[in-house]
């Protein structure tokens, strides 16, 4: 998920323990919660799963029948605690 596949790109404020990002994609556009490796313990998932429902419910259509994903973007044997390990992701549609 780099960024020269996005088309635009808005950041929602930091609250509690994730941050939600939703980047526009063709053809599907996915927010995500970018997670360290220190992250990366069944509380800090759920919580980011939690905030991007969250997050849709606000702002967007949630895609009912796609749950949201781990995209593990590091090798975890050999990352640092603090570097970018997975982005917990949610597949959404715009309002209209």
């Amino acid at each position: 998920m780099g960024a020269s596949a996005g088309i635009g790109t808005r950041q929602v404020p930091e609250r509690g323990l994730a941050s939600v990002r939703a980047e526009i994609f063709q053809p599907e556009m996915v927010a995500y919660v970018p997670l360290t490796k220190r992250r990366l313990v069944l509380r800090a998932l759920t919580a980011a799963q939690d905030e991007l429902r969250q997050w849709a419910a606000l702002h967007a259509r949630m895609l009912t029948e796609i749950p949201p994903r781990e995209v593990h973007v590091a090798d975890i044997m050999v990352a640092y605690e603090d570097d970018h390990g997975c982005d917990v992701t949610l597949p959404f549609e715009p309002r209209r």
